[in-house]
């Protein structure tokens, strides 16, 4: 279930001048509910604390900041927002890209329950799967940098073997003096080189690009044609080093070296003395080690003829000394040269890609950490991303090492990858969000009350917003369905968005309302012309739905940040003669449009303060005729109360919305289906 799917129930809650029928109500004050449960025959025999919304949802800000580890600014990255669903990264809520200032900013509504997010970007210095925690309405995070903050990364829960083999049975550091930080985030050597090496977000672009994440590189790939034996050879004396430069593991991988002779290449493990630890644990601070992107390792002074070989021991960190209770062989040792590898099947015994980084001089390794012959391996090549420099690098041979490809193909030179693009070629349109399927269900009886059966209309929605490079919104596309009509009167249906009519255009699908100023757009103007049946009782013939596909053109728009990805301000009002246009009935605290008839405020039930905001709740007991909900809704049948369809609504309102924000929910024990339609 999308966790940003709002459903809308606008309804005329009719009040009394007592509350009666409460039941079971442990412990409640002004604020609401504390402990128990409330058990009422009536909608309006709920208490409704003082100050309570309605909502279901908040309206959250999402602020991520990135830089490198010089703490420059890094501008034009794609940034992602997900949710999390059993530990795991979950559904892409929201995507932008980071300015000039190396920042990105994001609005969007969510459901109250929803205190963590996760973020991913394709820039590849910082840990992916980073979660982000709101501090009220707003989470910030900071990526990067010279000292990284401290972060959390999800932590996925891997399959372990019983048996991790002998703890360092070849496993050794030269010189022996050389150790690392112990603890199970650590792995840090100690033998790391005084200054990082700087890894421009350039060349970070070009090995996302080539190696994107969770994307399978085939057999067929030249990255794996070019050469069965993936080993460093050197033709001169030299020094040698090793650049940590990513990682998108779920394991804490030790990264290790061995050597020997161009003219005798083992053919078996058994062939090979000593693995010498380079990395530990090859993880990024934060996500389960210590490292940062650009920590580098001196190997040591080779001669000419000598080869290096390098390989992983998946999840071989666990912790110790270099005494190697912590280096341990692991699940599986994998090796850049596929003859060592453990695979039966020749096409899947590649582990690692080599790249020949020509503008740097350095030769761009990446490892794939799980057997590929195994469920769960993904083929991407990126789970321990390193690279070789030497001093001099013409010692190092490149004869059959691929070229590591351009940064990307930007077909509508917008500045993004057409990777990265949901529209690589239209230069207005980079990232396209989606706010998943609602349902808007209204009580048409404004400003007097309902019957609280909530299906009046029923109209299930989604929304696309469109963004350019920039994070300026372009464009708004829209899918509405009609789907009950519980009502008698000629209700029509429109929504109000965040943006000055003047700046709307190429609307299709529904109609720009004129004489307003801010964009409203109407989908129909009489529902009992759209649908001849209710739709609301069990039995009675029903009405195919009727579905309305709207788009918009925004010139000169809002930010992403500004204009949010949202259930924006959707309404009904009674057309009915002796009516008009200017009932309008919108959620609780949203403003009215421009042709809204203020003179009804106060009316009847209505308890509206236009000054304060305090809109669209009845005089007595706060009830509201708009409940913001992030779930698609089954609506009650005709003339059941809410109230008696969903068993948790009434502790939900009592407790302030604090307890049960799933009461709309399928839980056990949620709802009586006897008066769900």
């Amino acid at each position: 279930m999308n966790k940003l799917l709002v459903l809308t129930l606008a309804a005329g809650l009719a009040v009394t001048s007592c509350k009666k029928g409460l039941e079971n109500q442990l412990s409640t004050s002004e604020t609401g509910l504390t402990t128990g449960s409330v058990n009422v025959s009536k909608m309006n025999d709920i208490i409704v604390p003082a100050g309570f919304n309605w909502k279901t949802t908040d309206n959250k800000l999402v602020k991520v900041s990135l830089r490198d580890n010089q703490d420059k600014p890094v501008a034009k990255q794609k940034v992602w927002i997900s949710d999390i669903v059993n530990n795991k990264r979950g559904s892409t809520l929201a995507a932008g890209f980071t300015n000039e200032k190396g920042e990105f900013e994001f609005a969007l509504e969510l459901a109250t329950s929803i205190k963590e997010l996760v973020v991913n970007t394709n820039y590849l210095a910082v840990p992916q799967n980073v979660v982000l925690t709101f501090n009220g309405q707003v989470a910030s995070l900071d990526l990067g940098g010279k000292v990284p903050a401290a972060i959390r990364t999800l932590e996925p829960e891997l399959s372990t073997s019983s048996s991790l083999g002998k703890s360092g049975s070849k496993f050794q550091v030269l010189p022996s003096s050389r150790t690392w930080s112990t603890s199970a985030s650590g792995g840090v050597p100690n033998y790391l080189e005084s200054t990082n090496d700087v890894i421009s977000s350039t060349t970070l672009s070009q090995i996302a690009s080539t190696l994107p994440e969770s994307v399978h590189l085939s057999a067929s790939s030249a990255l794996l044609a070019a050469s069965n034996v993936r080993v460093i050879k050197l033709v001169d004396s030299c020094e040698v080093f090793v650049t940590f430069v990513s990682e998108g593991a779920g394991y804490k991988n030790v990264l290790f070296y061995y050597t020997y002779n161009v003219n005798n290449p083992p053919a078996s493990l058994s062939d090979i003395d000593d693995y010498n630890v380079i990395f530990p644990n090859a993880s990024f601070a934060g996500s389960g080690g210590g490292l940062v992107s650009g920590n580098k390792v001196k190997l040591g002074n080779f001669p000419a003829g000598t080869v290096i070989g390098y390989g992983i021991a998946s999840d071989g960190w666990k912790g110790g000394s270099n005494g190697f209770n912590g280096a341990t062989e692991g699940l599986w040792k994998v090796f850049g040269d596929k003859n060592l590898n453990p695979e039966s099947n020749a096409s899947l015994k590649e582990h690692m890609v080599l790249l020949n980084d020509e503008t740097n001089h350095r030769y761009i390794m990446g490892f794939e950490d799980i057997k590929r012959d195994v469920s769960g391996c993904d083929h991407d090549f990126n789970d321990v991303l390193f690279y070789t420099t030497a001093n001099p690098f013409t010692a190092i041979e490149d004869d059959n090492i691929p070229v590591l490809p351009p940064s990307c193909t930007d077909t509508d030179n917008d500045g993004v990858c057409d990777a990265n693009d949901c529209e690589p070629n239209n230069a207005a349109v980079a990232t396209c969000n989606t706010y998943g399927t609602g349902t808007l269900a209204f009580e048409d009886l404004w400003p007097s009350q309902g019957d609280y059966d909530m299906n009046d209309v029923v109209v299930s929605y989604n929304y696309t917003v469109k963004a350019n490079a920039s994070n300026i919104v372009t464009r708004v596309e829209a899918s509405y369905t009609l789907r009950a009509t519980g009502g008698t009167y000629m209700n029509g249906f429109g929504v109000q968005f965040p943006v000055d009519r003047s700046k709307i255009s190429g609307v299709s699908g529904a109609t720009l309302e004129a004489n307003q100023s801010k964009a409203v757009l109407l989908m129909f103007n009489n529902m009992r012309g759209e649908m001849n049946m209710w739709n609301t009782v069990p039995g009675q013939t029903v009405s195919p739905t009727k579905t309305y596909n709207v788009a918009f053109n925004i010139s000169n728009g809002p930010t992403l940040s500004a204009f949010g990805l949202s259930y924006y301000n959707p309404f009904i009002w009674n057309g009915t003669p002796g009516f008009g246009r200017g009932y309008e009935i919108h959620l609780p605290g949203q403003m009215p449009t421009d042709l809204a008839n203020n003179s009804l405020f106060g009316a009847s039930n209505d308890g509206t303060n236009l000054n304060t905001h305090d809109t669209y709740v009845s005089k007595n007991g706060r009830y509201p005729w708009a409940i913001n909900i992030p779930a698609s809704f089954s609506y009650p049948k005709e003339k059941a109360d809410v109230n008696t369809a969903y068993t948790k609504f009434a502790t939900w309102v009592s407790s302030g919305g604090s307890l049960y924000t799933d009461w709309y929910s399928n839980g056990s024990g949620y709802r009586n289906a006897a008066n769900i339609y």
